[in-house]
């Protein structure tokens, strides 16, 4: 099934695919240009793809009317929370993991899902990890509009939405950054927001 119409059944927000596609496109990338061990790419990539599909659940409704241009899409985004808790209940992480196995994603992708908590990085880079921690990477390294440097996007998190271990998390993660550019041939800190548009358009 093609990615659109997965987020089309799900009535996934446009700021929320924006995010996943982006996600996705810099974990394409980053394969693209991969040197360490083989590693399953498509798993990876769905992962990304579709990594915050649940989220819905936790928004906080009235925020959401920045990311909306009229009345009825701020409505739209109220019936898909509400449908979604409605149906799958009101934990994102098992959520998502539903949804990974209705729309079809491999033992791999879902084992992936089941890792993607910036929280477990420390157990994840003891483990080595390497799918998880991309995915995990990926997620980090983009913001509301964009890639940003791994610094800003934690600086930025600090004010706009800090969680628990945000702290211990940030300080773990030139270790992840290091570990995943001695893996890749491409500058990680070089990728613009044209590539990544760029790669977009390839998955459609």
């Amino acid at each position: 099934m093609h990615t659109t119409t997965i987020y089309d059944q799900y009535h996934i927000p446009n700021n929320l695919r924006q995010h996943m596609l982006r996600v996705a496109a810099l974990a394409r990338i980053i394969l693209d240009h991969w040197i360490g061990q083989k590693i399953d790419d498509q798993s990876i990539v769905t992962c990304a793809m579709y990594h915050d599909i649940a989220k819905p659940i936790n928004f906080d409704i009235e925020k959401q009317r920045q990311y909306v241009a009229t009345e009825e899409e701020f409505n739209e985004v109220k019936r898909t929370i509400s449908e979604m808790i409605t149906k799958y209940g009101t934990e994102e992480h098992v959520v998502a993991i539903k949804i990974f196995q209705e729309i079809g994603c491999s033992a791999e992708t879902i084992r992936l899902i089941n890792n993607l908590e910036w929280i477990y990085l420390p157990r994840l880079l003891k483990e080595n990890d390497i799918p998880a921690l991309l995915v995990n990477y990926c997620d980090m390294r983009i913001g509301p509009k964009g890639i940003l440097p791994i610094g800003m996007r934690f600086a930025d998190l600090r004010e706009r939405a800090p969680f628990e271990g945000i702290d211990e998390i940030a300080e773990l993660t030139p270790k992840l950054e290091s570990f995943i550019q001695s893996n890749t041939s491409i500058d990680l800190n070089t990728i613009t927001d044209d590539q990544i548009n760029n790669q977009i358009e390839n998955f459609e």
